[in-house]
C-alpha cells in the first residue's frame, strides 16, 4: 500500500507562488477586488474552499489544482485513464493502417 502523505497547506502553496513572482498581497487584493486582510487570511489557511481556489487560480493565472494533483502518486488512477487507453488503441490502429497503406502501394506498383 502506498504511503499516505499529508495534504498540502494551501496557504503555504499560495505564499510560495506569490513570493516567487514578487506579487504583493496588495496587488493580489486589488486584482481580486478584496481587502488585503482577506489575502492574509488565505495565506494562513491550511485549507480553502474549491470555489475560492478556483477564483484565485484565475486571478493569479496559475493552475493550483494541477500543482496539487501533481503531488499525488503517479500510479493513482484518474478518470482520464480511459482516454489514455483509447488514445493508445488509436495509435496502434493508426500504425496498422499505415502498414496496410504501404502494402497497398507496393501491390499497385507491381
Amino acid at each position: 500500500m502506498a504511503e499516505i502523505t499529508k495534504a498540502p497547506h494551501i496557504g503555504q502553496l499560495l505564499r510560495s507562488y506569490i513570493k516567487g513572482r514578487a506579487i504583493t498581497q496588495a496587488e493580489w487584493a486589488k486584482k481580486q477586488g478584496v481587502k488585503p486582510h482577506f489575502i492574509s487570511r488565505y495565506l494562513a489557511r491550511p485549507e480553502i474552499k474549491i470555489s475560492t481556489l478556483f477564483t484565485i487560480s484565475l486571478i493569479l493565472n496559475n493552475n493550483f489544482f494541477r500543482e496539487i494533483a501533481e503531488m499525488l502518486p503517479a500510479e493513482m488512477p484518474s478518470r482520464n485513464n480511459k482516454f489514455i487507453a483509447e488514445m493508445e488503441n488509436l495509435k496502434k490502429e493508426n500504425e496498422r493502417l499505415k502498414s496496410e497503406v504501404e502494402l497497398l502501394k507496393d501491390l499497385l506498383k507491381r
